[in-house]
């Protein structure tokens, strides 16, 4: 279960990717309002994916060496 857990949040730091990049994308077309705008957003997205991409880490540091059933 936790394994299925880890694999779940690891998707979400894909996602979170994903949506930093999309809007990266979208704004290069944008006024300069807007594209740091964007900018920002995306930079926001990639702190969660990174926050996430820690958590995963950290649990699986802490989990290593003992069986972890799913």
């Amino acid at each position: 279960m936790l394994e299925e857990l880890l694999r779940f949040a690891e998707g979400d730091v894909n996602r979170w990717e994903d949506a930093a990049n999309d809007c990266e994308e979208i704004a290069r077309p944008l006024s300069k309002t807007y594209q740091a705008q964007c900018h920002l957003l995306a930079c926001a997205y990639r702190e969660r994916a990174q926050a996430h991409r820690d958590i995963v880490a950290s649990i699986r540091q802490r989990t290593s060496g003992t069986s972890a059933h799913t």
